[in-house]
């Protein structure tokens, strides 16, 4: 470990913060999870996964039926023919070359609920997130938060958003959303996730209705669905299909929100911080990451 001397004004801060969310855990008396011990900061690291080229075979009119129009993915400003020929830009559906009853519907989704989605177990795993919200698991392609303050939280992504969150497998603690800059940063101006804080998080308004959707499940104790994302630095993480895994994104099962604080955050505004605890009787997690010696 490095010497505290060596460490920026940011990590040392990142330390402290880690520290306190794990003695709040163990002030729940859920330190060390059932996974051998109380919360003490290993000295390991994760090994970085190499990243592997993977041959993605190309879509051809046979993989859709004669057709283009799913089998591939293409520019939101383009069109396809169900011969592959591109369409130019301003093309309407009418002026497509198949019969407009053909023209996918759009389905109204149920009503999103409590607990497990049928027919997607502890395990299940998608390589994008849109497949996962398309299962319905997690309904949001963007926000980590899935929920309303009236009803609760449904589901909630770890992908490695806050780098003081500390995550033992049964065991977590999560950080809310809202308090940045909606201008993003120089190098991603339209990633609105990517602005700097500005200003404390909140329960209230349009800005905080998802971490009031997290306190109402702490009031409720509804369970939450949990997925973890490949870019979330946690052995419990998937290790993610570029990197020789067989999922970017994995459904691991129902946790319950055992506790809601307001805290400091890294960049020095407060957050919304809630610690979750996995429900017993689930399938074990996967574990793809090792620790280095």
């Amino acid at each position: 470990m490095a010497d505290s001397a060596s460490l920026s004004g940011y990590e040392k801060q990142r330390l402290a913060n880690m520290a306190a969310n794990r003695r709040v855990l163990e002030s729940l008396g859920l330190g060390g999870g059932g996974h051998g011990g109380s919360f003490v900061p290993s000295s390991k690291k994760l090994k970085t996964p190499i990243k592997k080229k993977r041959a993605r075979p190309a879509a051809s009119p046979a993989d859709n039926g004669g057709s283009y129009q799913s089998a591939c993915r293409t520019s939101p400003r383009l069109r396809q023919s169900s011969e592959g020929a591109l369409l130019p830009l301003g093309k309407t559906d009418s002026m497509l070359p198949w019969p407009q009853e053909r023209t996918p519907e759009k389905v109204e989704k149920p009503p999103d609920t409590f607990g497990e989605v049928p027919g997607f177990p502890v395990g299940s795993f998608w390589e994008m997130r849109a497949e996962c919200c398309a299962d319905l698991v997690h309904r949001a392609t963007v926000a980590g938060i899935v929920g309303t303050p009236e009803s609760g939280c449904y589901s909630i992504v770890l992908n490695g958003g806050y780098a003081d969150d500390v995550d033992d497998g049964e065991l977590l603690t999560y950080t809310g959303s809202g308090g940045r800059s909606l201008k993003g940063t120089a190098a991603n101006p339209k990633n609105l996730r990517t602005g700097p804080a500005t200003h404390d998080q909140t329960l209230d308004g349009k800005e905080g209705r998802y971490n009031a959707a997290l306190y109402k499940s702490h009031e409720t104790r509804q369970p939450v669905r949990v997925v973890r994302g490949y870019k979330l630095d946690s052995q419990w993480a998937p290790l993610g299909v570029d990197f020789g895994g067989e999922a970017n994104y994995r459904y691991d099962g129902l946790y319950t929100v055992e506790r809601a604080w307001l805290g400091m955050g890294l960049e020095g505004f407060r957050v919304w911080k809630f610690a979750l605890k996995r429900q017993p009787g689930q399938p074990e997690l996967m574990r793809e990451r090792v620790e280095e010696d």
